[in-house]
């Protein structure tokens, strides 16, 4: 934004300056056929116009790419999101899957505490 600030500035200041040239050419130059002037501010002008239509195309680019690049790093965010459910997920099976399979803290305390009080009874 700001640098279309700037630009749309310096367009600004290039016709201010322009027609301020043009008005002294006018006032110093009176003997010059009024054709050539309005030919040669009518130029300048049209050059202004381009310069003007070039920048709007410019930024209309400059908008659709942004666009773009905002849907695909959007994309990126939801496929991101959903590997990280997945891989949620998959922790969470082979949590539960190892705790089935192992024994619980609760089963190895009491067969070690039966095993040391027969050994103490032997």
């Amino acid at each position: 934004v700001s640098y279309n600030i700037s630009h749309y500035t310096k367009i600004i200041n290039q016709l201010k300056c322009h027609i301020e040239t043009l008005k002294e050419e006018i006032r110093t130059q009176d003997s010059a056929p009024k054709s050539d002037r309005s030919l040669e501010v009518h130029q300048c002008l049209q050059n202004a116009k381009i310069d003007l239509h070039n920048h709007f195309k410019e930024e209309a680019e400059a908008k659709k790419k942004i666009n773009e690049i905002e849907k695909e790093l959007e994309m990126s965010g939801f496929t991101l999101f959903n590997r990280q459910l997945k891989l949620n997920q998959i922790e969470a099976t082979g949590r539960s899957q190892s705790r089935k399979g192992s024994v619980t803290p609760n089963q190895s305390s009491s067969s070690s505490t039966s095993a040391s009080s027969s050994s103490s009874s032997i």
